[in-house]
């Protein structure tokens, strides 16, 4: 499992429900809009694994999405079954047709009918306290069930399953797991050998063997550290030698009992997995997928498409069809299929749509910037969310905000970071305000801990860093100044004509000159006005501020008093003023389920239902951009939609 995946669950375990979007306003302009379409990309989840069955039937299994099916012969990946968990960790397709796949819930579920219908067989893989002693967990997230990362058969039928605490066998597909050993290591591959060794390979604590039957086992050896390797990769060849990826490649003639490493490989550090097929051997690196007809001379397989700044692409995955048709899974790029061999590719995610964005920016001349968790990387249009690419550079950077100024320099804002760039993505800088007082930022609206940060129209910096304070750049963030100290902001936002700081009790702070001085705006902090904590805030045309509470939208005026804009009693978690009385907003409601978009031309006094275009039940919408001739882009969880169609009376 890839390492940001850690990262991705600790974030994704904060998300709250889905939220309703709302739209106020009178005598608007025609490109003002009341139904959505979801815009050409970013689309793409993070997959655990992808299997395939021998009757052509391929399985991908997603982090958060479910699992999706898909026939040899189909157009596109079918709709999530429908599980009670979705979050899922790795796909087994034995010989049989017989198909295993592994999530939190049910630890593991069985499909003996090519995926139309499910059985859960985790029985004896509970989280039990009993099954907890002497574990040491690397993912705090544990659910209901051992985690399965990975399956292997023995000739006999019976099965072993890799687990985040140990190896467990099943004596049958119907299930009914015991434990086997290594209950204190987080496993992630596993084999069985001809000649009945066992070989599990576990995250950071190297490889083990057992040649009887898991009563003992002995820890092997790689890259003369047997306790720090990094084993996820295990295959048997028909020769019977044994293959492990660590940094490097290495290979066993006597059943790993003794190991080498592989020459010809290059520099590829890891090999999340490797595949033994009968026309030689697969090995998917982070740069690249290699290739051998004899374990010994290896090459790297052309054309695969770039996913990062590398030579090669980073590949995790590979899985054949029986005619030999490679699928592969690729970082920030889902998975392509091998056309003629392995040297022509298409891209194969058709129908995988479903991505949690939870920021979009826009651009001069139809650029459009998001950030996408799960994967958590961000993305780039060029052409108004035609066409989309991932912005390598930000790639598992924890990257939870990003905004443009009028030149057209793009920021984005992580934990503890600001990123920018001058050519649109291109490449990228770090600046950080000071070092020693950059910490957490306050919870922004679905999101988890962020860093708060704007730029003013006159291109003006303003972070927020922790306890520290606000600090303000004119030089694009090569040198900084204290602009508000001890004041930890909680959200901050400019207009043209001023710059505003919210900190967690809901006091707001107004400058005139570009964050030099502060005055005090709101009269009375807003937890002692509505008794609500702030979550986001965004700036009001015409004067003053909105700012969203779990019991409804606020508005600040330029005299510093509180008003209620409506939503009375909902989670409101992201708003944006079109104009005077033109405002969207996102909310919760526990009365429906998913989410609302409604309409108001009065400012907030009624609303209307104007959800079309939206996939139901909408979830999770996270932020708004306005593009070029007042076009509004959503980032949700299902990707970005734009608005389409006039504002009706």
């Amino acid at each position: 499992m890839p390492l940001r995946f850690i990262l991705a669950a600790f974030l994704l375990a904060a998300l709250t429900s889905g939220c309703d979007v709302f739209s106020s306003g009178d005598d608007p302009p025609r490109t003002r809009q009341t139904a959505w379409e979801r815009t050409n990309g970013p689309f793409g989840v993070e997959l655990a694994d992808v299997a395939v069955a021998p009757n052509g039937v391929a399985y991908a299994a997603t982090y958060g999405y479910g699992l999706y099916r898909r026939a040899a012969d189909a157009d596109a990946w079918s709709t999530p079954a429908s599980f009670d968990d979705n979050y899922f960790h790795s796909a087994y397709a034995a010989s049989d047709g017989t198909v295993l796949v592994a999530n939190d819930a049910s630890g593991v579920l069985r499909s003996t009918d090519g995926g139309t219908t499910w059985q859960a067989i985790g029985a004896g893989l509970e989280n039990t306290l009993a099954s907890q002693e002497g574990c040491r967990l690397y993912d705090p997230f544990t659910g209901a069930h051992r985690r399965v990362y990975a399956f292997a058969q023995t000739p006999s039928g019976a099965y072993f399953a890799a687990t985040d605490c140990g190896l467990y066998r099943a004596d049958s597909a119907a299930g009914g797991w015991s434990y086997v050993g290594l209950r204190a290591y987080d496993l992630r591959a596993v084999v069985v050998h001809p000649s009945g060794a066992l070989l599990a390979g576990s995250r950071y604590d190297g490889l083990f063997r057992s040649t009887d039957d898991g009563a003992t086992w002995s820890r092997e050896s790689f890259d003369g550290d047997a306790e720090t390797s990094i084993i996820s990769g295990l295959a048997v060849d028909e020769a019977g030698r044994v293959y492990a990826g660590t940094n490097v490649l290495h290979v066993s003639d006597d059943a790993g009992a003794t190991w080498q490493a592989v020459t010809g490989t290059g520099d590829r550090f890891g090999y999340p997995e490797i595949v033994a097929r009968p026309e030689g051997l697969y090995a998917a690196s982070l740069n690249g997928l290699l290739v051998s007809a004899d374990g010994t001379n290896w090459s790297v397989i052309e054309g695969l498409p770039e996913t990062g700044a590398r030579e090669y692409g980073t590949v995790e995955g590979v899985a054949f069809y029986s005619d030999g048709t490679a699928l592969v899974k690729l970082i920030n790029a889902g998975l392509v299929r091998s056309e003629s061999g392995t040297q022509r590719w298409r891209r194969y995610n058709t129908g995988i749509q479903a991505v949690d964005v939870r920021s979009v920016a826009s651009g001069p001349e139809g650029a459009l910037y998001t950030l996408a968790l799960q994967p958590d990387v961000a993305h780039r249009s060029l052409d108004g969310g035609q066409t989309w690419m991932p912005i390598d550079d930000l790639a598992n950077t924890s990257v939870d905000g990003l905004f443009v100024d009028a030149e057209g320099t793009v920021y984005a804002a992580s934990l503890f970071q600001l990123f920018r760039s001058t050519d649109r993505g291109d490449t990228w800088t770090v600046s950080n305000p000071q070092a020693g007082d950059l910490q957490y930022g306050f919870s922004r609206g679905n999101t988890d801990y962020r860093l708060a940060a704007t730029v003013t129209p006159q291109g003006t910096l303003l972070v927020g860093a922790g306890p520290g304070g606000v600090y303000r750049s004119d030089d694009g963030g090569v040198s900084w100044e204290p602009a508000l100290p001890a004041v930890r902001a909680a959200d901050i936002a400019a207009a043209p004509e001023a710059a505003f700081v919210i900190d967690a009790d809901g006091t707001v702070y107004r400058s005139d000159d570009e964050g030099q001085t502060w005055s005090r705006l709101s009269n009375t902090p807003l937890i002692e006005a509505v008794d609500a904590v702030p979550r986001r805030m965004t700036t009001a045309p015409g004067g003053g501020v909105l700012v969203t509470t779990v019991r409804g939208l606020y508005r600040l005026s330029a005299g510093g008093q509180w008003a209620a804009l409506g939503l009375a009693g909902q989670r409101v978690t992201a708003a944006r003023a079109l104009d005077e009385r033109t405002v969207l907003a996102v909310a919760c409601s526990e009365a429906v389920e998913g989410d609302q978009v409604f309409l108001t031309t009065d400012g907030g006094g009624t609303w209307r239902n104007v959800s079309g275009g939206l996939e139901a039940p909408i979830r999770d919408v996270h932020d708004f951009a306005q593009g070029p001739e007042g076009m509004v882009y959503v980032a949700a969880r299902g990707g970005v939609y734009r608005g389409i169609g006039p504002l009706a009376p």
